[in-house]
């Protein structure tokens, strides 16, 4: 469920941060919060973009220009 509330304890835990960096991350704006029950809560949605954003991109070298016979 892309909606549940997640503490920022266990959102900065998610993230492998500690809890200043996670506040550092919050007010950039570049992770969004929401209220539940009175209290910030991290959604799992917005914490799996996050990540997606973060993540380096897969690319993969095609080796041109690599002489493959020597390997």
């Amino acid at each position: 469920m892309l909606n549940r509330g997640i503490s920022s304890s266990e959102a900065a835990k998610r993230l492998g941060v500690d809890q200043n960096r996670f506040h550092q991350i919050l007010h950039s704006g570049q992770l969004s919060t929401r209220k539940q029950n009175g209290r910030r809560v991290v959604t799992e949605g917005a914490l799996q973009e996050y990540l997606a954003r973060k993540r380096p991109s897969c690319t993969i070298s095609m080796g041109i220009g690599t002489n493959f016979n020597n390997f």
